[in-house]
Order: structure tokens, then sequence, then C-alpha cells
């Protein structure tokens, strides 16, 4: 069983893909993941967090990888005191005052998320080795061959990458547009649900085939989690 998961407002979308088929479910929690027998899962979600003592660089090879449209897509998150940080403003000046860069909206936003992710993964060893750190547009363009011409955000740009994922497995744009109907689309977005199937389905490819990852000569953050995003 090989999952991908995308955050959401509710919580996680979970892409369960097994045997070719795929499955989708929500969560509430990362810790519910325990409950899902995964091989290997993809999350689209900063692990591995830079502070005062390392520096989180696999980000801007990460956006060194992606085609001129993506490269927007890439975000450097907040460091590990930042995220501590009550507001915005006080997180974004910590992080200049430790790191010298500030904090985009974007990053601050799910910065809940981070956190959450990052401190479950140094409570368990076992889900270290499990849950990677991926990119869906890398893993798009990759499984492309080529840069995708439309946003992920509009009509063209779903259908385009629907079509992409079925040149290896079977899923619907009708099925996906139901799992968000049920999950009502304030707590689940069809392109984030697109992206946890795309997530799940290179998780198979990386076990089968790939070992694409990217790393940095600091192997490991000061909670011991490894910088380290697989495609």
């Amino acid at each position: 069983m090989y999952l991908g998961i995308d955050g959401c407002k509710y919580g996680w979308i979970c892409a369960q893909l097994k045997n070719e088929a795929i499955s989708l479910k929500l969560i509430e929690h990362i810790n519910e993941v325990k409950n899902l027998n995964s091989k290997l899962i993809f999350i689209d979600i900063p692990i591995g967090l830079g502070d005062q003592f390392n520096t989180r660089t696999i980000d801007f090879k990460l956006r060194k990888l992606l085609s001129k449209k993506r490269k927007s897509s890439v975000f450097t998150p907040p460091i590990r005191e930042a995220l501590e940080a009550p507001t915005y403003q006080l997180g974004n000046q910590i992080n200049k005052s430790i790191s010298g860069k500030g904090i985009s909206i974007q990053a601050w936003n799910i910065g809940h998320k981070i956190k959450e992710v990052n401190q479950f993964l140094s409570q368990s060893h076992l889900y270290q080795k499990k849950m990677s750190e991926s990119h869906p547009e890398l893993c798009f363009e990759l499984l492309n061959n080529s840069p995708l011409h439309h946003s992920k955000k509009t009509l063209l740009g779903m259908e385009e990458r629907i079509r992409i994922i079925n040149k290896y497995i079977n899923i619907s744009f009708q099925e996906i547009k139901y799992f968000a109907k049920e999950c009502k689309s304030d707590r689940a977005k069809m392109d984030d649900i697109i992206d946890a199937v795309v997530l799940s389905l290179s998780a198979m490819r990386w076990e089968m085939s790939g070992k694409r990852q990217i790393t940095q000569e600091i192997g490991k953050d000061t909670l011991k989690i490894p910088f380290n995003i697989k495609y």
C-alpha cells in the first residue's frame, strides 16, 4: 500500500494506492496514518527544519529542478523557532534575525501543519523511514517528461494532471469531483486531491525503479529528522 498525502482545511487528504487502485479518505490529524497500512508515504509538506544550528538548503535544489512556471510553487519553510511564535509579525521577525530571511504568508499559513508533521516524526523513527517529503509539481513534470501547460488551480490544469496520472493508473475526474463533493469543498479541494493521488503514484514508482531524491550536506535537522525530498 502506497500513500500520498496533501494538506487541506479539514486536515489531510490521503490517497491510498494498492494494486493500481486508488482509494481516498480524509484524516484530521497526521498521527492517524498509523491506522493506514502504508509501505511508503509521500507527503507535500516540508520535513526537516532549519534553526539557529542548521540550515535547510534543499528548497533551493528543488527550485532548480522545476520548470520556470512551477518554481514559485516552492517556498522555504519557517525555521523551527519562528514556528513557535504566536503571530506572523513576530515569527517573521524571529526568522529574519536567525536566518536572514523573512517568511512568506503562504509558508506561515501552513506553519501549524509543518509543525504537526515534524513533531509527529520527531517521536516516531518508524515513520521517519516510511514518510518522505515530496513535491507534486515535480512529480507531474517527471511523469510527463516535460513541463505542464496549465495551473493546477484551473479546470484545464486539473484535467491535464488527471490525464498524466491515467497513463499509469486509472482514476477519473468524476471520482475526484465526487470525493470533493462528499467532503464539501471547504474541507478538501479538487487540486489538492489530485496532488495526493500523484504522490501515491510517485511513491510506488520510487520504490519500484526511482530512488530520485534531493539531499543536502547536513543530512538531518536538530531533532535528527532527515532533510530529504523524494520524487
